[in-house]
This record gives structure tokens, sequence and C-alpha cells, in this order.
């Protein structure tokens, strides 16, 4: 009778250790996926070519520039590009605002 309760109490302590091992291999695995998900978020910021406002408008206004210069002779043609230009400024502008709001706002 001894014996049973022994090999009952080393099972369950066997079970118990087992369920805690894997638990916590399970919250490694996790926390691996979660790293690796920052770390190459974190590489694509760096190899993505950020303007401030200021920047963005000084480019715009430099293309444009280029652009009356280059099509005097095609108004048609110049602005479609100025529309394509104005475009841009206006995406590379909010891509600035939106990836810096998680400071202001981290709820969104």
């Amino acid at each position: 009778m001894l014996q049973i309760e022994i090999m009952i109490g080393v099972v369950v302590i066997l079970l118990i250790i087992w369920v805690f091992i894997s638990s916590r291999k399970s919250h490694l695995n996790k926390a691996n996926e979660y790293l690796k998900k920052q770390l190459s978020q974190k590489e694509q910021w760096k190899q993505e070519k950020i303007m401030s406002y200021g920047q963005v408008q000084e480019t715009k206004k430099q293309l444009i520039a280029r652009i009356e210069e280059k099509f005097k002779d095609n108004p048609e043609q110049e602005s479609l590009l100025k529309e394509i230009i104005n475009d841009w400024a206006e995406l590379k502008v909010r891509s600035f605002q939106e990836r810096r709001s998680w400071i202001r706002r981290p709820q969104k």
C-alpha cells in the first residue's frame, strides 16, 4: 500500500514538473516570435527613408521648379507630374505623422 502511494506521488510530481517545463517552453517560443517580429519591423524602419515635413516641402519645391523648367512646352505633362509630386508629398507627410503617432497616442 505504501508503495502505491509513493508511486502515485512520484507520478503527480513528474506530471507537475512536465507541466511547468512545457508551459515555460511555450512562453519562450511566444516571446522569441514577438522579438523576431519587433526586430524585423525595426530593420524595415531603418531602411525606410524618413523625411520631416520641412524636408518633404523643400524636396517638393525643388522638384516642381525643375518640372516647370523642363516641361515649359508641354503643359499637360507638367500638370500631371505636379499632381504626382503633390500626392507623393502628401503621402510622405502622412507616413511621417502616422509613424510618430504611437508616441502621442499609444492606444491606436
